[in-house]
């Protein structure tokens, strides 16, 4: 997927951020943003469209100080995903239309989901219980010179009418760096779709942390109460003012833990 299959016919040319239309001072998100490492562009990005408090919360829930010298010597933090759909594990479970590869069942052995809901905005629903939102996960091998560790998985709308779904992330540019991408799918079935897109995201990595991925997603949808917008990168439909837009914050593991203590 490149921004052509993403933009508007009309759309402007692809800027990864639009400094002149930020909330803030440009000079002020570079302040904020400069020692973030690898977090640096989404910290600009979530400050340009007004939300470093929101970046704050995120970062505060997916950082984990730990120091290399904890770590036992000959442990490694992951070893490579059970699974991996390429391979032709269905994700769809053809007798009673359930969801395989999800954040409960990748990883046999893992205590908790490696998915896990990390921020929506105050006042939204809690999501609907009974299907899962990220499934059909797989793992990249290591990370080499050309590309980093990187996390794929399907989206699936979990409510009970078709809805529009938006997702946001970084895909890998080289080893370490990211863009920001979007993926769109319009009048999303609300049941497992063994055809939905296949979405592949760029993971985070820290030393002496589990790497990860983040992704926004949004579902739009007549009645939905919500009244967010879809962020700008996503060219979102025009919707009327009866279609709610609920937005949701994951944190998705890019490997599985070692063990079930992970």
């Amino acid at each position: 997927m490149n921004f052509k299959s993403i933009a508007c016919s009309d759309a402007k040319p692809y800027e990864p951020i639009n400094k002149d239309a930020c909330v803030l001072a440009w000079e002020k998100i570079e302040e904020k943003c400069k020692d973030e490492n690898l977090m640096q562009h989404p910290c600009e990005m979530e400050c340009c469209m007004g939300g470093c408090e929101l970046f704050d919360e995120q970062k505060d829930s997916v950082e984990e100080t730990k120091k290399l010298s904890d770590e036992t010597e000959g442990n490694d933090v992951f070893f490579d995903s059970p699974r991996n759909d390429d391979e032709g594990d269905p994700l769809c479970d053809e007798e009673d239309g359930s969801f395989t590869a999800t954040g409960e069942n990748v990883c046999p052995d893992a205590r908790d989901s490696i998915v896990k809901l990390i921020h929506k905005a105050p006042g939204l629903p809690d999501l609907p219980e009974g299907q899962p939102v990220i499934y059909g996960i797989s793992f990249s091998e290591d990370a080499d010179d050309d590309r980093g560790r990187e996390v794929s998985f399907r989206v699936d709308n979990p409510y009970n009418a078709a809805a529009d779904v938006y997702v946001r992330y970084q895909k890998s540019v080289g080893q370490f760096a990211t863009d920001p991408a979007c993926e769109k799918m319009l009048n999303a079935p609300a049941t497992c779709d063994a055809n939905a897109s296949k979405i592949t995201v760029g993971c985070i990595q820290n030393p002496g942390m589990p790497s990860f991925a983040l992704v926004d997603v949004y579902f739009a949808q007549r009645g939905l109460p919500g009244n967010g917008h879809v962020e700008k990168c996503c060219y979102p439909e025009a919707y009327d003012d009866d279609i709610g837009v609920l937005k949701y914050t994951f944190k998705i593991k890019c490997g599985c833990p070692e063990d079930s203590a992970e």
